[in-house]
C-alpha cells in the first residue's frame, strides 16, 4: 500500500500552504529518486531533543531502504549513544564524487 500524499499542518495561515491536493507528487516520484540514490540523510533527535542528521550510504531495493553504520556510524557525535560513547566522532564527505 502506497503512502497517501498530504500537506503539512501549519497552524499559521501566513505560510501560504494550499489546502488542495493539487501539485502533490505521486509516490512513484519518491521511489524513483530513492532507487537512483546512493547517499541518504538519517535524521534523529538526541536525548535532550536537539536534532541530529548524518549522511549514510544505502540501497533502496524492492520497496525497502537498507543502510548500515557499524559500531561507530559515520558522523556519530562523540559521547552520544550512537557513537558508543567514544572520545571522537568521524566525518566523511557525502557527495557522489
Amino acid at each position: 500500500m502506497e503512502p497517501q500524499p498530504s500537506r503539512p499542518y501549519i497552524p499559521d495561515a501566513s505560510y501560504g500552504i494550499p489546502e488542495s491536493q493539487e501539485g502533490l507528487l505521486p509516490w512513484s516520484y519518491v521511489t524513483d529518486k530513492l532507487a537512483i540514490s546512493r547517499n541518504y540523510w538519517v535524521a534523529t533527535t538526541r536525548p535532550d531533543g536537539r536534532p541530529h542528521a548524518v549522511p549514510v550510504w544505502g540501497v533502496y531495493y524492492e520497496g525497502t531502504l537498507y543502510f548500515g553504520g557499524g559500531d561507530n556510524p559515520v558522523g556519530a557525535e562523540p559521547g552520544t549513544e550512537s557513537s558508543g560513547g567514544g572520545a571522537s566522532g568521524k566525518r566523511r564527505r557525502c557527495g557522489d564524487h
